[in-house]
């Protein structure tokens, strides 16, 4: 039992990108297009369409202007932006462009730091397996999974870290 207790902590050490372990390789600080870790909503008004009303927690949701992302066009792709500048990156696809994505985000970031499946069954009793892929940086993790929303799109999120860092780009 003790071993499995081990085994399970291991796997969920290497799945994420624990701050707390030194051997978790992580790449270099994030960029996206022409976004970056902590830019200000100011400087990054270039890559986005209008923006929404702040929110009383300071934060603003902002719409890409380039919908053409990894290589398949995308059917929404927005920027959270707070007081610490860009904060987290939400992107779909339909589900078809998933390999396309896969492969483009590998050629930009490297090789994923975890890969998961998870196997799913559908509202019409099928299984899939949902594919969760984690690539890790210095401020922050960006995570693809195959299916979201039901099954009906493949879904990027990022999420910032508050410090600064250098930066690798797509």
């Amino acid at each position: 039992m003790k071993s499995v207790a081990i085994l399970l902590a291991t796997t969920l050490l290497i799945a994420g990108c624990a701050k707390s372990s030194p051997d978790v390789a992580v790449s270099p600080g994030f960029t996206f297009h022409t976004l970056t870790q902590n830019q200000t909503l100011h400087t990054a008004m270039p890559a986005l369409n209008r923006c929404g009303e702040e929110q009383p927690n300071a934060e603003r949701s902002c719409p890409l202007k380039e919908t053409l992302i990894a290589g398949a066009q995308s059917q929404d792709a927005a920027a959270l932006f707070d007081r610490s500048g860009f904060r987290e990156l939400r992107v779909s696809w339909e589900t078809a462009d998933y390999a396309r994505v896969t492969h483009d985000l590998t050629q930009a970031y490297g090789e994923p730091r975890s890969l998961e499946t998870k196997s799913l069954r559908t509202a019409h009793y099928t299984t899939v397996d949902n594919i969760v892929t984690t690539w890790c940086f210095s401020g922050g993790q960006l995570t693809l999974e195959k299916y979201a929303d039901q099954f009906t799109v493949t879904r990027l999120s990022y999420l910032s870290s508050p410090r600064t860092a250098k930066s690798t780009s797509i």
